[in-house]
């Protein structure tokens, strides 16, 4: 399965997950990582990675509204 197809299909599911863990949902549905800002130097001499890294996200993020937006409509 591919990465984007994986979180669309999370992205379905996305309300029992929240309801069941609303602290590490929280946590975890943020598009700024705590990581990314631990390594902002590492991402600033690479900026062609960061960008990179950046549009992954973005995509991810996008594929799981996707399904999200699906799922509700669908009911």
């Amino acid at each position: 399965m591919v990465v984007y197809e994986k979180k669309y299909y999370y992205g379905k599911t996305i309300d029992r997950y929240i309801k069941k863990h609303p602290d590490i949902a929280r946590k975890q549905f943020t598009l700024l990582r705590p990581a990314f800002i631990k390594n902002w130097r590492e991402l600033a001499r690479n900026p062609v990675y960061a960008i990179g890294m950046i549009f992954m996200k973005a995509c991810e993020f996008g594929a799981g509204g996707l399904g999200y937006l699906k799922s509700k409509i669908e009911r």
